[in-house]
């Protein structure tokens, strides 16, 4: 039953019992008084179906502010989480800089010890050296003595004999000190070790609750978008309602000419409970899925078009000025043969645009072109694509170059 909204209803009955009047004056005396009698009620029926009209078209609003309503609570929780993580990060960035300070002291301190205890190994070192060079001197001298053996020399071999034996063992403390330097040393490596463990640690957690924050600000963002261009309820030609939500986690396909790397996506349902996600193209058009995108209003399609060019436009932001350059670009420029331009221009693909947005669907339906040579054409535009890729780039970096100069 189709339900007919005031206006429609106030004009159905204007003209029903516009006509009813004329008739009546159309009858002889006898007729007329009798239609005049049933024309009360016939009235009455008209007035109720005004009501009815009236008090839906009344509940289909109230239906919609409801819905508002929920859609700004729901803004509202998410503009709350946001904040509260920001608030997180910002102490966590407090705590880490707070560790960083204190392990900067430790840092300072453990470096002086280490300088000291260098120094100290470094002087002992020294002495090791020079003990051991007297000891070979002393060694030679010992020797020039037994080899002379004067009698009246082996007191003085004693004394020699001692004095040697005293740098023996002042080497062999020595040694003992210069082992327990290493140990310190190598003790205060662990802990400069340890602590840069620890900074590496919270830098980790810190990046990732700022991924976290973007991704939810991204979807904020396009949240944003999707209530200016897509909050509206559309009507197929058959009369069937259609919406489009926004809902969390990109899609993800294999298709190199569809956007896989957003967190979100738009899902196009029908008043029936069936639907389909709607796939973003590279070429900035929506694609339904085949058949169940079949019959979505045009003035739906033309709502998503505008909002994939402002919500792409900060993520993405080559993709439309690249669409409009390859709109402007013949497929004569695109290094293809005329046997292959022939049956391309003789199905309407006479752009590079409409060659990169009808690879997935209609590109591989010309006639006389199979799959092996559409491989070749993809291949062929994408190369012309790629140059243009490169100067886009180029000329961006030379914007910022000159912003900063």
């Amino acid at each position: 039953m189709t339900t007919l909204n005031p206006s429609e209803a106030t004009s159905l009955a204007l003209n029903t019992l516009t006509s009813q009047i004329s008739n009546i004056l159309l009858m002889p005396d006898g007729p007329a008084k009798a239609a005049i009698g049933s024309f009360e009620s016939l009235l009455t029926a008209n007035l109720t179906m005004i009501s009815e009209a009236a008090n839906a078209h009344i509940d289909e609003f109230n239906g919609l502010i409801d819905q508002l309503e929920a859609r700004d609570g729901e803004l509202l929780t998410q503009a709350a989480l946001v904040s509260e993580l920001r608030q997180q990060v910002a102490e966590a960035e407090q705590r880490i800089v707070a560790a960083r300070q204190e392990g900067a002291i430790g840092l300072e301190a453990k470096a002086e010890e280490l300088y000291k205890a260098q120094r100290a190994l470094n002087d002992v070192q020294t002495k090791y050296s020079a003990l051991q060079y007297s000891a070979r001197q002393l060694e030679r001298q010992l020797a020039d003595l037994n080899a002379m053996d004067p009698a009246g020399m082996k007191r003085r071999i004693k004394e020699k004999n001692e004095l040697l034996e005293g740098q023996r063992t002042a080497i062999a403390k020595h040694k003992s000190n210069e082992a327990a330097y290493r140990a310190e040393v190598l003790k205060l490596e662990r802990r400069i070790s340890e602590l840069l463990g620890v900074i590496n640690d919270q830098d980790r957690e810190l990046e990732r609750r700022h991924t976290v924050i973007m991704e939810l600000e991204s979807a904020r963002a396009a949240k944003l978008v999707w209530h200016k261009h897509l909050a509206n309820t559309y009507q197929g030609e058959d009369g069937t309602l259609w919406n489009v939500y926004l809902v969390d986690h990109g899609l993800k396909s294999n298709l190199p000419y569809l956007i896989n790397d957003l967190n979100w996506k738009l899902h196009a349902m029908k008043s029936d409970g069936s639907g389909c996600s709607v796939m973003l193209s590279q070429w900035m058009n929506p694609i339904y899925p085949t058949p169940y995108g079949a019959g979505a209003p045009d003035d739906m399609t033309q709502d998503i078009f505008a909002f994939m060019q402002e919500a792409l436009e900060q993520s993405h932001p080559h993709l439309q000025p690249r669409t409009e350059w390859a709109k402007t670009v013949s497929i004569h420029e695109c290094g293809l043969p005329p046997r292959t331009i022939k049956p391309l221009e003789e199905a309407g693909i006479d752009t590079l645009y409409k060659v990169m947005s009808h690879q997935g669907n209609k590109l591989d339906k010309v006639k006389g072109i199979g799959e092996k040579l559409v491989g070749q054409i993809v291949y062929a535009c994408e190369l012309k694509v790629k140059l243009w890729e490169e100067q886009f780039v180029a000329s961006k970096q030379e914007e910022q170059h000159q912003e900063a100069a």
